[in-house]
């Protein structure tokens, strides 16, 4: 597996976890259609969360913040709304972020989780 793919991944496991200990119930992960993929889709006991994580090593290219733009967002909501149209889920959804820094020496320095990312003013 490459650096990167590694990265992404052990930050999946990271996010999937602190999301299990918030009392998220993980319903997949790695959903892929035509728009794309969804890292992970959960249930919160009030709505279903499509949660777009993102991981860096260190700070100094940019936090994993700054890698959310518009046109992610677009995607991720079309992704959401294609998603809820074949399982017939009528009822609130959300698209989340959760934002993982690990050390050098993959050591979590930081786990944010932002709830409805959809709005967010992205510069």
């Amino acid at each position: 597996m490459n650096k990167n793919l590694e990265i992404g991944y052990n930050g999946e496991l990271i996010a999937a976890k602190y999301l299990r200990e918030k009392k998220y119930e993980i319903i997949e992960r790695n959903y892929r259609n035509k728009y794309g993929e969804i890292d992970l889709i959960a249930w919160d006991k009030k709505a279903l969360v499509f949660v777009e994580v993102r991981t860096k090593v260190g700070q100094q290219f940019g936090s994993p913040e700054d890698s959310i733009n518009w046109k992610k967002i677009n995607k991720l909501k079309r992704n959401a709304a294609a998603y809820t149209a074949l399982k017939k889920h009528a009822g609130v959804y959300r698209i989340d972020a959760v934002c993982i820094v690990l050390g050098e020496n993959s050591s979590i320095e930081r786990v944010t989780h932002y709830q409805n990312i959809t709005f967010w003013r992205v510069g």
